[in-house]
């Protein structure tokens, strides 16, 4: 077992996976990498779903699934679900523009994740945890 990096980036500090399940995850559900072509939309409670996710980090690429929900009100909540115990691990939620922002505070400082919304189904942004970042791609599941 160890500290996965990409689970930080998640806002999830100090969790543990498999190195093998996790390979075999990135392998068998990587979503695409072409979501950049694409223009960024508006975030709405449309935008709630499960999705499934691929975080880079310069240790490779870890997979995840991302929850987005929204109340009678429209408001935006998120969680990520990861780990063969489907932990979860709540984000906090900002529209900024285009943008949706989900903060955790970490021990190593404050993880921010932007995403934009690619199209109906896809989502692509970035997270940064102080020095460390890289880059986010998911696509929404079926």
């Amino acid at each position: 077992m160890r500290t996965s990096i990409a689970l930080t980036a998640l806002a999830v500090a100090a969790l543990t996976v498999s190195a093998g399940a996790s390979a075999q995850a990135t392998a068998s559900s990587a979503p695409s990498r072409t979501t950049a072509s694409v223009a960024a939309a508006a975030w709405s409670p449309k935008a709630a779903g499960t999705y499934d996710i691929a975080v880079e980090t310069e240790h490779g690429t870890e997979t995840a699934m991302l929850v987005i929900a929204a109340d009678s009100a429209g408001t935006l909540s998120a969680k990520v679900v990861e780990g063969p115990q489907n932990d979860e691990h709540p984000l906090g939620v900002a529209v900024e523009g285009d943008d949706l922002v989900l903060k955790n505070e970490t021990h190593n400082g404050t993880m921010v994740i932007t995403l934009q919304r690619r199209g109906a189904s896809e989502i692509a942004g970035r997270w940064e945890l102080g020095p460390q970042h890289g880059s986010v791609t998911g696509k929404l599941r079926s």
